[in-house]
C-alpha cells in the first residue's frame, strides 16, 4: 500500500512533466488519458523520445518511423482498458510476467533519419501494478555513451553485467526526459522466431549455459506522444558453468513509433546483433538487459515458475 501511494503520484508527476516537455517541443499536440478506454488522441508524427549526446550537448532524436503502413504481423496482447477493436491478430491484452522487474544494461539505436548506431546505458522498470487492475507501465531511462556502435555500457561504462553494480557516473548523464510507456498487447513467439543465442553471440556470457528461454512480443503506447510501437523480447535463464550461479538476461528489439496499432510493423526477431539492426528496416533499437530485481512479495529474480512464453 505504501509503495502504491508513492508510485502512482510520482508516475502522474512524471507524465505531466513529460507531456508538458513534449508539447513544448512540438512532439505532441494533445494528450488524453485512455486508462478508461478513451483512445482519442491528437497525434504528432515526431519523436518517440530523445537521447542526450553528452559529447556535444546536442539532442539526438530517436524519431519513430512513420512511413510503414503495412498491417503488423507481430506480437500481441494489451490491457483490459484498451477497446477490443484495437486488439491485433493473435494478440491478447496485458504484459507477460517474465518481463516484469528492474533491468540494467545497454542499448544500440539507429534509423534512417537519425543515423547511428548510437550507444546508451539504459535502465527499465516493467511494472504491472495498478490501483484497480494491472496498468503495465514501462519506465525507461538512458544515458548516451558513444556514437560508433562499439562503446559498451557493460564494459566501458563500468556496469557489471552480472551484479548490475554501477562503478561510474554514467547514470548522472541520463536525459531528463524519461520514457513512460504502457504495454497494452502481448503475444508469444515460436522458437523459430527467436533464434538469437545470447551466450554464443553477445560476447558477454561465454562462461554460461542457457537453461531456459521465453520469447514474446509486446505492443505499447507512448503515454506522452500517443505513438505506438512493437517490442520483441527473449528472456534467458543462464547458469555459470563453474559456480552454478544463475542470471536472467533479456534481449530485446523494438520498432519505430507510428499512429495506430494497425500500422505497426515489428522487427524480425529479438536480437542484440548490430548487423540485424543495420539490415532490418523495421528495427530502430536493440537492448541487452540483466535483471536486477523483481516486483511483488516473496518474488525471486531467477524464478521461471510464472514465465508464460517458454520455448
Amino acid at each position: 500500500m505504501i509503495l502504491n501511494q508513492f508510485f502512482f503520484p510520482l508516475l502522474a508527476i512524471l507524465i505531466a512533466v513529460n507531456v508538458a516537455d513534449a508539447a513544448f517541443r512540438g512532439v505532441a499536440n494533445d494528450f488524453v488519458d485512455n486508462t478508461a478506454g478513451n483512445v482519442d488522441r491528437a497525434l504528432h508524427p515526431k519523436a518517440f523520445g530523445r537521447r542526450l549526446n553528452n559529447k556535444d550537448k546536442s539532442k539526438k532524436s530517436k524519431k519513430m518511423k512513420m512511413t510503414k503502413k503495412k498491417k503488423s504481423e507481430a506480437p500481441s496482447s494489451a490491457p483490459s482498458s484498451v477497446p477490443t477493436r484495437f486488439l491485433q491478430p493473435d494478440y491478447d491484452f496485458g504484459m507477460f510476467k517474465e518481463i516484469e522487474g528492474f533491468w540494467v544494461g545497454e542499448e544500440k539505436f539507429a534509423n534512417e533519419e537519425c543515423g547511428g548506431p548510437f550507444d546508451y546505458c539504459s535502465t527499465a522498470v516493467f511494472d504491472p501494478r495498478g490501483e484497480v487492475e494491472p496498468e503495465n507501465f514501462l519506465i525507461f531511462q538512458s544515458a548516451f555513451i558513444g556514437e560508433t556502435g562499439s562503446s559498451s555500457c557493460l564494459v566501458d561504462a563500468g556496469v557489471n553485467p552480472v551484479t548490475g553494480d554501477i562503478n561510474s557516473n554514467w547514470f548522472r548523464k541520463v536525459d531528463p526526459f524519461n520514457y513512460i510507456l504502457q504495454i497494452e498487447q502481448k503475444k508469444c513467439l515460436a522458437k523459430e522466431e527467436c533464434t538469437y543465442n545470447v551466450v554464443e553471440q553477445s560476447g558477454f556470457f561465454d562462461d554460461y549455459t542457457i537453461l531456459e528461454q521465453s520469447c514474446g512480443s509486446h505492443l505499447k503506447v507512448d503515454r506522452t506522444t500517443g505513438l505506438n510501437n512493437c517490442e520483441l523480447f527473449q528472456v534467458n535463464l543462464l547458469e555459470e558453468n563453474t559456480t552454478k550461479d544463475l542470471l536472467v538476461v533479456n534481449v530485446l528489439s523494438y520498432s519505430g513509433g507510428v499512429a495506430g496499432y494497425g500500422n505497426i510493423v515489428c522487427p524480425i526477431e529479438p536480437t542484440f546483433s548490430l548487423d540485424a539492426l543495420a539490415s532490418d528496416e523495421n528495427m530502430d533499437g536493440i537492448l541487452l538487459f540483466v535483471k536486477q530485481g523483481c516486483i511483488g512479495e516473496n518474488c525471486t529474480v531467477t524464478s521461471t515458475d510464472d514465465w508464460e512464453c517458454t520455448i
